[in-house]
């Protein structure tokens, strides 16, 4: 019970905490940030993350804020195909799913963005998109790359 309790709270202060917006990053444009996944425990964070990828309908229209590893489809004809962050189980060693996002602006590649696997924190709008089952998943559209690492 006691446990409960400490997420509980963890997962309010969080929550509190995401309604501020990003700040001292030279990176960032501030904005208000609507949940911030980044602010959360490993656990509670591994919790919300699964379950905004498995209902991210609960989330359109609100701006999310993740980390994780980037990594990019490979570039045809000097253009990449789509950017993604890999999200990451507690132990920080696996990835439990992958969130697409479309730059805010008009970043080049490659020089706008970071090394591929490095990691990164991405906030943007959430909107729905379909995978090849078409199973729906989030996507972060208007998106900004906050912090490279």
């Amino acid at each position: 019970m006691r446990l409960a309790v400490v997420a509980a709270a963890a997962i309010l202060s969080a929550f509190a905490a995401s309604a501020a917006e990003v700040a001292n990053d030279t990176n960032a444009v501030p904005r208000k940030v609507e949940m911030d996944f980044t602010r959360l425990s490993k656990i509670v964070r591994q919790a919300q993350v699964t379950r905004f990828l498995e209902s991210p309908e609960k989330y359109v229209g609100k701006i999310v804020q993740i980390s994780g590893d980037f990594y990019v489809d490979k570039p045809k004809d000097g253009e990449p195909g789509r950017y993604a962050c890999a999200l990451k189980d507690a132990a920080g060693c696996c990835a439990i799913g992958e969130v697409e996002f479309r730059p805010r602006g008009a970043p080049k590649w490659p020089q706008d963005f970071p090394d591929e696997y490095d990691t990164i924190t991405v906030n943007g709008k959430v909107e729905i998109m379909r995978n090849g089952d078409g199973v729906p998943c989030p996507r972060l559209v208007e998106a900004d790359i906050v912090r490279k690492k």
